[in-house]
């Protein structure tokens, strides 16, 4: 009886490129099929070629890629590592940045190495194992990188089309796991196996048996083994909490565009809008001594718009964002002023935060004031509108609200409201 040592490592590099496949096909279903695929690609090959029959150890190393891959995606989101040397997506306006795909690839790559320590090949020599698994992360931070990169160079270049603007995802799956599956080899020991001659028979005759042996189940490996079902977990319940709070949305959307249907004024029989020169409608010359910049009228479906913008001084630019803008409409009648009104700014923002919506008073005048894309820090627009016969007036503050605007528009239009 001796020992001889059978490499089944050169399986690794086509096992990859099929996970890939396997990965960019089932992500359709779920997210964490992304993962899921690699780990069990893996088992599988521990299981069939190196007799590992230890459920624990290769249900724990599936679970491992899988929360390794929802590791990888939120690194890759919240990473502030983001170097312009390693960007290789190209300068194309559409394109995302690839420099933070290598946080993401390193560690994900890293995370399927503590899988591989804790529940397939721990190793005595631990400093050895652990500077294997840095070089290979390394190199799989990089693969993170190039893999994004393809595809957006492939999207930009439109080689594909209809592939969709997942093209990056894909790409990334494929490149990523077929670079790193082989690499993950590294940390994998040689399979040994006995080699038996039989007395009656001649060494030629020798019959080869694996045996199926493994690091017994550690304490390590149970607490690793909880952080990671807990990450997929949190996960999981981060989904189903966002597809709760998805279908709330849409239902309050859906509610919201069937409540405006219905109130929505009659279009037959509406009088001619009389259009009217642009200083009757606007205020032109300065306010709190913020000059008018830019101002025009167009003609839509129903109304005349009419808009004013205004400068934060008299040497700012023109193309300079305004201060504060002004827009009055002129409708066929005061129904279709206040429908207006409740249209507001943007019907789904304000069907998703009804709070946003408030009737304030000003200057003894009732109206709307919109804080959906303002800043609880104070930053973003506040809007303020109200219905003034057949005129509906929006203002619009991109900054402090300054209230000698309202008094004015107030002055020249009182709200009916």
């Amino acid at each position: 009886m001796w020992k001889n040592q059978v490499d089944d490592r050169y399986l690794l590099p086509f096992e990859g490129i099929g996970s890939g496949l396997l990965s960019c096909l089932f992500l359709r279903f779920g997210f964490l099929f992304g993962g899921f695929i690699l780990g069990a690609v893996i088992s599988l090959h521990l299981w069939l070629f190196r007799g590992v029959r230890s459920q624990f150890r290769l249900l724990g190393f599936t679970l491992t890629c899988t929360a390794a891959f929802v590791l990888a995606f939120f690194a890759t989101g919240f990473s502030p590592f983001r170097p312009g040397i390693i960007n290789l997506s190209g300068d194309s306006s559409g394109a995302i940045d690839s420099s933070p795909f290598l946080v993401g690839g390193f560690l994900g790559a890293a995370t399927v190495c503590a899988g591989i320590y804790f529940f397939l090949a721990s190793s005595k020599r631990r400093s050895v194992f652990l500077l294997k698994a840095t070089c290979i992360s390394a190199a799989s931070g990089f693969l993170g990188v190039l893999g994004w990169a393809v595809g957006e160079r492939l999207a930009d270049a439109k080689l594909l089309s209809g592939a969709g603007s997942g093209l990056g995802l894909y790409t990334l799956l494929l490149i990523w796991q077929t670079g790193t599956t082989p690499l993950l080899g590294i940390l994998l020991p040689l399979q040994e196996a006995s080699v038996a001659a039989p007395i009656e028979m001649g060494p030629s005759s020798v019959a080869l048996q694996a045996k199926k042996r493994g690091p017994a189940v550690s304490a390590g490996a149970v607490i690793f083994l909880v952080l990671v079902v807990s990450v997929i977990a949190w996960f999981i319940a981060r989904q189903v909490q966002g597809e709760r709070l998805a279908r709330r949305r849409l239902a309050a959307e859906q509610a919201a565009e069937r409540r405006l249907a219905a109130e929505r004024p009659t279009s037959q029989y509406l009088p001619e809008i009389v259009e009217l020169p642009i200083e009757q409608v606007l205020f032109l010359k300065p306010i709190a001594g913020h000059p008018c910049g830019h101002s025009g009228k167009r003609r839509e479906l129903n109304f005349i718009g009419y808009t004013a913008g205004y400068k934060r001084s008299e040497t700012a630019s023109d193309d300079e964002v305004p201060l504060v803008d002004v827009n009055v409409r002129l409708y066929p009648n005061s129904d279709w002023a206040v429908y207006a009104t409740k249209q507001g700014f943007d019907p789904s923002l304000e069907a998703d935060n009804p709070s946003a919506v408030t009737t304030v008073t000003k200057f003894g005048n009732k109206v709307i004031m919109n804080t959906v894309m303002r800043d609880p820090k104070g930053g973003g627009d506040l809007f303020f509108y109200w219905a003034s016969r057949n005129r509906f007036v929006f203002v619009r503050f991109a900054d402090i609200e300054q209230d000698e605007f309202l008094r004015q528009y107030l002055l020249l239009y009182p709200s009916d409201l």
